[in-house]
């Protein structure tokens, strides 16, 4: 693909602001009506010699759902899911131990505590499906 010395300046500007390879493309395809492979977006950065920053930015692994409640039982969402799950995450209880949960295709809800053996409290256990419940709405 022949691209013009504007479309090269544009790309070149995105990789200074800091954008990886695919966020590139991305833009790529939205503002200059190109589809390019992941592969080729990396080609053409090298032809172009435009050298990205190595230096990798920080992405959180656990999205928040929700602020810490009252009621103490914290629930996190994951940002990439779990081989096999709708939705997976952790939880935090109101006594501080925690657990992974997941929600299968089925709409199953299982929990996995740190600690064998835990199991918390009815109270804990209503207010997290709440929290899980009113996620869900979101989707």
């Amino acid at each position: 693909m022949n691209f013009t010395e504007e479309q090269k300046n544009k790309i070149a500007a995105w990789a200074k602001q800091g954008l990886l390879p695919a966020e590139i493309q991305g833009k790529i395809a939205t503002t200059l009506g190109v589809r390019l492979t992941y592969m080729d977006v990396r080609l053409l950065l090298d032809d172009l010699q435009i050298v990205l920053d190595p230096k990798p930015k920080k992405v959180a692994i656990d999205a928040p759902l929700e602020a810490p409640q009252p009621d103490g039982v914290f629930v996190s969402i994951d940002k990439v899911q779990r081989p096999g799950t709708m939705l997976s995450g952790s939880v935090t209880f109101s006594d501080k131990m925690t657990a992974t949960w997941q929600i299968d295709a089925t709409g199953r809800i299982a929990l996995a505590p740190a600690s064998q053996g835990y199991r918390p409290s009815e109270t804990d256990l209503q207010v997290f499906q709440q929290h899980i419940q009113s996620e869900l709405q979101r989707f």
